[in-house]
């Protein structure tokens, strides 16, 4: 504190900011030290300006809030009147009672009790020295307030050497918002000319807080935009036009994978962001409406944005810059390539299987036919060998009906439990072969059993349609590798987010010449080739996406020119053991004399396979439709040891024909054939009816193998 009021030609300073306030030519009189005071006090204001001045200036210095404020105001006013503790009163306008809000007293004095209490006290208007100030509007003097009745705590100011006291009043636009008080260890009368300057700098204060409190409520209003700004999962930004960044939110910072703001600032738009500098033209002529473009990373990878937000103009509504939200959409946009994708290959699949169904009938008589002849002619006959070419020629043909039908997931498959890292290992030596000597082949089965439920030929097609593609990406040479493992839980790709239980991944990895994005996008679409014409069909990859995910899996590619491809196949894992391989009847023993009943809508097909099992001397039942075949079992008095039938047929499956026999005949065995899945329920019901699978087309040789070894199973 400054010393005493009274003392003559003294300088005072304001122990706040040190603030000097020089007072000259005023004499010892108490109308001097009040007028000395008044100054002080009217510097004291003028002394809290000139620190926002300065902290306006220096950025680096945080103007004091409000409650920062109050407390250095009281002090200062404290300081240059010499009294030892002042308080300041809010207004609760809603309650309609003025509330204690702040004190500040001398260090050296002990005022804690009397400190201690104002905050449970509260004043109605007219209530009290600071309740008559407020309901005045005007400064209110108390000689002594120990013996003035209105002053609820004199006992207290008593006990802790305070007398005199004043209050005032202060004062803004709205109102008066608030009552200040300050307490002497003296009694002395009023003085008309300090509650004057009072009264002016009640108004001042009042202004002071007042501003204060917009610069708090804009600064609140600042951190809120601030924040949401920053909390927002889309990248946030301004620009020039430019084509500078003026301010990022760090989700943009994160979303093109830069370290700070400080980078993106110093980014230029079309040359460091726009993977094509002409589109932020295109953005800029259509920034009336949301846009999309391709973005750069900083590691060069390409992002695809939304771009959504108005144009900045100046005063004249000239175009000044842009502010936008970025919205990365480049999962939703490959979502959506995946499902067009996945739409244009079923409908590409429904038509194959539909011919490839109908073919595949014409192809058992051709094949069998042609089977038949050629065992009656003799091994010298001239008309042997045009015989042989057709055969031949009908058999190409249904591997191409069998390559469709696996593409459009149409095939009837014959699924047992196996062990992926097995069936890799087993066929080493045959790929080794396949691929060629000036490329090598490592083959890294996983740990452990790597069980799944899989037709193993398809399974054994998947793997050589892979190892084919990868040899003729390596003319030169290079590597091949196959690896097995168990896909840890959680890391399943998009497309079986849904499943239950372990995934087992099959890799294979070459360093050919890898594959551009078009070539990407279309690899496992039917007859895409991008060979030489003569030199592929087209079908290698489109049977191999067909298997796969008929058998429940997933199968994704990753190539670059140059760096070669990497297929990974999933399929959902199993826990059951390895079913354990059937033995083929030996060739001598493929006679018959059970009773066989062949359940076939097309008639060639039936005539062939029923003039097959005669000749092999078994007793043939035929019939042409489900509904002839109930009849015929229920007229049928005899055994019937075998029920052959069509899966595909009108007005009622296979399956749903073989439940009906077999309830009426327990112990008949039953054997399905077809070249084609009506439904995706096809596979599940063959499972489930552990019957095996003669597929179409089929010689006469190999159904009568598969019907003595259900017939002997």
């Amino acid at each position: 504190m400054g010393p005493p009021l009274g003392a003559a030609g003294e300088r005072w300073e304001l122990f706040p900011h040190g603030a000097d306030i020089g007072i000259r030519g005023m004499g010892p009189t108490p109308e001097a030290a009040f007028a000395r005071a008044a100054c002080a006090l009217t510097a004291v204001v003028t002394d809290l300006d000139l620190v926002e001045a300065r902290a306006e200036v220096n950025v680096e210095c945080e103007a004091p809030s409000l409650e920062a404020a109050l407390p250095r105001l009281l002090e200062g006013i404290c300081t240059a009147l010499g009294w030892p503790l002042g308080e300041v009163w809010r207004v609760d306008a809603d309650a309609g009672l003025l509330r204690w809000s702040g004190s500040w007293h001398d260090p050296a004095g002990d005022f804690a009790e009397f400190v201690a209490t104002a905050p449970t006290l509260t004043f109605a208007r007219g209530e009290g020295l600071v309740g008559q100030a407020w309901e005045r509007g005007a400064p209110v003097w108390m000689s002594d307030v120990t013996t003035n009745p209105a002053f609820r705590r004199a006992a207290l100011a008593a006990r802790q050497g305070l007398r005199g006291a004043f209050a005032f009043p202060i004062r803004a636009v709205r109102g008066i918002t608030g009552v200040l008080v300050f307490y002497s260890r003296r009694a002395s009368p009023p003085d008309d000319s300090l509650l004057q300057v009072v009264g002016d700098l009640g108004r001042q204060i009042g202004q002071f807080i007042e501003r204060k409190q917009a610069e708090d409520a804009l600064a609140r209003s600042e951190a809120q935009y601030r924040s949401l700004v920053e909390g927002a999962v889309h990248g946030i930004a301004r620009t020039n036009r430019g084509g500078r960044f003026l301010a990022v939110n760090r989700a943009l910072v994160t979303m093109l994978g830069y370290e700070s703001e400080a980078e993106l600032l110093a980014l230029d738009l079309a040359r460091d962001v726009y993977a094509d500098p002409a589109e932020r033209l295109r953005v800029i002529e259509g920034s009336r409406k949301a846009q999309e473009a391709q973005w750069k990373r900083k590691d060069g990878t390409l992002v695809t944005v939304r771009l959504s937000g108005p144009p900045t103009r100046d005063a004249d509504g000239h175009t000044t810059g842009f502010e936008i939200i970025v919205e990365d959409v480049t999962a939703r946009r490959q979502l959506e390539e995946q499902l067009r994708q996945a739409q244009k290959m079923e409908a590409i699949g429904q038509l194959a299987g539909g011919v490839a169904h109908d073919f595949n009938n014409l192809l058992t008589v051709i094949i069998g036919r042609s089977q038949l002849l050629l065992d009656r002619l003799a091994r010298h006959d001239g008309a042997r060998r045009d015989v042989e070419l057709a055969h031949k020629a009908a058999t190409r043909a249904a591997t191409l009906t069998r390559q469709l039908l696996a593409f459009s997931r149409k095939q009837v498959l014959q699924p047992k439990v196996l062990d992926l890292g097995e069936v890799v290992s087993g066929m080493g030596k045959l790929l080794a072969r396949l691929i060629g000597e000036h490329i090598r082949l490592v083959v890294r089965p996983g740990p452990g059993p790597l069980r799944v439920n899989a037709d193993q030929g398809q399974l054994e097609q998947v793997i050589m349609n892979l190892a084919v593609n990868a040899r003729d990406a390596m003319p030169e040479g290079g590597q091949l590798v196959l690896e097995t493992s168990r896909v840890a839980p959680g890391q399943a790709p998009p497309a079986l987010a849904g499943q239950r239980g372990a995934l087992v991944l099959l890799e294979v990895t070459d360093d050919g010449c890898g594959m551009d994005a078009e070539t990407r996008r279309r690899v496992f679409e039917p007859f895409f080739t991008t060979k030489e014409p003569g030199k592929g069909t087209g079908l290698g990859l489109a049977t191999v996406y067909g298997i796969v995910t008929q058998s429940g899996g997933h199968i994704d590619v990753e190539s670059w020119p140059g760096r070669g491809t990497r297929f990974r196949v999933w399929l959902p894992g199993v826990e059951v053991a390895v079913d354990p391989a059937a033995a083929a009847p030996a060739a001598d023993r493929l006679q018959g004399t059970e009773t066989v009943l062949v359940v076939e809508d097309e008639p060639d097909v039936r005539e062939m396979t029923c003039e097959a099992l005669e000749r092999y001397g078994y007793t043939v039942l035929s019939a042409g439709h489900p509904f002839d075949a109930l009849e015929l079992s229920e007229r049928h008095a005899a055994h019937i040891h075998l029920l052959l039938t069509d899966v595909v047929m009108p007005g009622m499956s296979g399956y749903e024909l073989a439940r009906r026999v077999a309830a009426a005949r327990p112990d008949l065995r039953l054997l399905f054939m077809s070249g084609y899945a009506s439904g995706s329920g096809d596979s599940g019901e063959l499972t489930a009816s552990r019957a095996p699978l003669l597929g179409k087309p089929f010689v006469p040789e190999t159904l009568i193998r598969k019907v003595r070894e259900v017939l002997e199973a």
